[in-house]
């Protein structure tokens, strides 16, 4: 633990760890990396008699080594508040000065809508604390970008979210998925008449070519404009699944308690990364695999019914050893619908 000077005051600030931190503890400075943020919310501020003044409040989140991580809320005018968010972005390493430590009230609206993180801790910034950029060695911070805040077993697949989005609607999952493709910045309004940007990406997996993602949060956006098709993997924690009228489809959004991890460091994660990198795309290419995959239909003597093809399919799903193993049958059946535009989640080959 050392000391610094505080260009606020001549207190000595002790900095303290996030895992040390004590509500009883005060003028203390924390080191961490941002991993997360939220735009700046503005609302008219009730106790000046300028009725243009304007106060404004920002949220992030910081994180100083593996198993810590904690929620920032940085309270201020509108000036002070909106120029620290255009001066900090996701992968910064800031100190935080002469924070006030407050105990997490976990049943409270506001953790609704802010990430889920490990600390029982929330730090408060207002006119008497700081934020500067660190100027030690980054190093050991920079690494933990690639450290999932949720560990990655527990990721939706792509394919679910396609079949069983009616479920999950309204539900927040967590996605593991490649960048197949990366949209253009657009410029929208919101139903509230304000001016906006959106921008939309789509992942893929080894279970689905893909799913749109719809990205409204500045810093994200900016963040996408670095990442690239087949190499980037991302995982992102507690989006919103949502059903797309246009696509009719099942999409999804990421919300205010998203965290977007690029890369992260996981078995699941390195997997996909080798699957993307020649993973068959397009219709006709994932359509040539799979008829190269299929046996010989003269050896194929299995003969099932509608049913016995979806029972046996629902046990596979619950089989985690049965996710390689082809199933084939003959099966005599009419045809009830005939999908000729190409949006259903299926194919069928004869």
């Amino acid at each position: 633990m050392g000391e610094y000077s505080s260009h606020s005051s001549n207190a000595a600030l002790k900095r303290v760890a996030l895992k040390d931190l004590g509500p009883d503890l005060d003028n203390v400075l924390i080191v961490g990396i941002i991993i997360a943020k939220q735009r700046p919310r503005k609302f008219a501020d009730n106790k000046s008699k300028d009725s243009e003044d304007c106060r404004a409040v920002w949220n992030f989140t910081l994180r100083d080594s593996q198993r810590d991580y904690i929620n920032v809320t940085y309270w201020g005018n509108s000036e002070t508040i909106c120029a620290a968010n255009d001066k900090f972005y996701t992968g910064d390493v800031v100190e935080v000065r002469n924070p006030r430590i407050s105990i997490r009230k976990f049943n409270d609206v506001g953790e609704q809508f802010r990430p889920m993180v490990t600390s029982p801790y929330s730090l408060n910034l207002n006119e008497h604390s700081e934020i500067f950029a660190y100027d030690g060695d980054n190093f050991f911070f920079t690494k933990l970008l690639n450290l999932p805040t949720k560990p990655i077993a527990g990721f939706v697949p792509l394919r679910d979210i396609h079949n069983e989005g009616g479920n999950m609607k309204e539900r927040f999952v967590d996605i593991l998925g490649a960048i197949r493709s990366i949209g253009t910045v657009r410029n929208v309004s919101t139903k509230n008449g304000q001016e906006t940007q959106l921008r939309e990406v789509v992942l893929f997996d080894h279970t689905s070519p893909g799913l749109k993602i719809t990205i409204w949060e500045t810093d994200v956006i900016t963040r996408a404009s670095s990442w690239k098709t087949r190499s980037t993997i991302l995982f992102i924690t507690d989006a919103r699944v949502e059903w797309s009228n246009f696509l009719r489809a099942y999409s999804a959004t990421l919300t205010n308690r998203s965290i977007v991890t690029e890369n992260p460091i996981g078995e699941e994660a390195i997997s996909l990364a080798n699957y993307a990198k020649s993973a068959p795309l397009e219709t006709s290419a994932i359509l040539d695999q799979l008829i190269t995959a299929l046996p010989d239909p003269d050896s194929i003597q299995n003969v099932m019914c509608v049913q016995q093809v979806c029972n046996k399919v629902n046990t596979f799903l619950q089989e985690t050893a049965a996710a390689d193993r082809p199933l084939t049958a003959l099966m005599f059946v009419f045809i009830t619908n005939l999908d000729l535009d190409g949006q259903s989640p299926t194919t069928s080959i004869k």
